[in-house]
């Protein structure tokens, strides 16, 4: 943001300036039309031609010039406004992301340190599937163990006042 207060500050320095050579302007404008009125005949009119009118014609290409150079300091405090809002907006949308980052990250260390935790605790499963599967196979192969018939009655308990 310290181009923006560099323009701003030149501004108001041309705007002093051009306030100065107007005031100037004016005044040598004024000096001018005394010098010319001290002679009531033709010199009057052919010194003003002479000498003075191309004076004041710098005069007034020095005050249009004052002006546009104003008008151009005006758009350029406009552009350096909007560049600093967009600037801030910028920053603004770079913490955000910034904030989303450190935010996805630490989500991704817990998603970690949660997947180990479900690893280290679910390591030993398989081993103790094939445990209990063996000793199902072992159970089943034993001569003395039958399983329990499957129960051939009907799924409702009979009904006492069913007629027979």
């Amino acid at each position: 943001m310290q181009f923006a207060s560099t323009i701003r500050e030149a501004a108001t320095r041309i705007d002093e300036a051009t306030a100065v050579y107007r005031f100037k302007a004016r005044q040598t404008s004024s000096e001018y039309d005394d010098l010319a009125a001290r002679w009531a005949d033709s010199r009057a009119r052919q010194f003003d031609q002479q000498h003075l009118q191309a004076e004041r014609e710098a005069m007034e290409e020095g005050e249009r010039l004052c002006r546009q150079f104003t008008d151009l300091c005006e758009t350029a405090k406009r552009h350096v406004d909007d560049a600093e809002s967009q600037l801030s907006a910028s920053f603004a949308l770079q913490s955000g992301y910034e904030a989303s980052t450190e935010q996805a990250t630490n989500l991704l260390d817990e998603s970690d340190k949660l997947t180990t935790r479900v690893n280290g605790d679910t390591g030993p499963l398989p081993e103790q599937i094939r445990t209990v599967e063996e000793t199902v196979d072992e159970a089943s192969r034993d001569p003395g163990w039958k399983p329990n018939p499957p129960y051939a009655g009907s799924a409702k308990p009979p009904d006492s006042r069913q007629r027979t």
